[in-house]
């Protein structure tokens, strides 16, 4: 979850949410950001100030069968809800006490070290 960052302390409850990403296999994650990102329209500022939340399922992990440790995420039955949309998190994930703030210039890639990325 991507939200502008506050003038107060971090607080996940109170920042506007302008974005989920989604991440694969691999712990790489796209986030896409809209035009709420860039409040006022026309004319993109030079840089954005966005900070990064993660949620994460069940640390358990098995190194000998890695399948079995995937998270089992339940949608529910509605063909069409949020987490299948991908604007909420499945049962069972929780908000992890860490994040990141970035910034960002609009149009730009950006990488982030992999242990910059080590939520526990």
């Amino acid at each position: 979850m991507v939200t502008r960052p506050g003038a107060g302390p971090a607080d996940f409850a109170t920042e506007s949410k302008l974005a989920w990403g989604h991440g694969d296999d691999r712990g790489e994650f796209l986030i896409v950001l809209g035009t709420p990102a860039v409040p006022g329209g026309v004319v993109l500022p030079p840089t954005i100030a966005l900070r990064l939340w993660v949620f994460l399922g069940s640390p358990a992990f098995s190194a000998a069968d890695p399948l079995a440790s995937l998270p089992l995420e339940v949608a529910g039955g509605d063909a069409d809800n949020d987490v299948l949309r991908g604007t909420a998190t499945p049962a069972g994930y929780v908000l992890q006490s860490a994040f990141i703030d970035l910034t960002l210039c609009p149009g730009e890639s950006l990488g982030v070290n992999d242990a910059d990325l080590l939520f526990a």
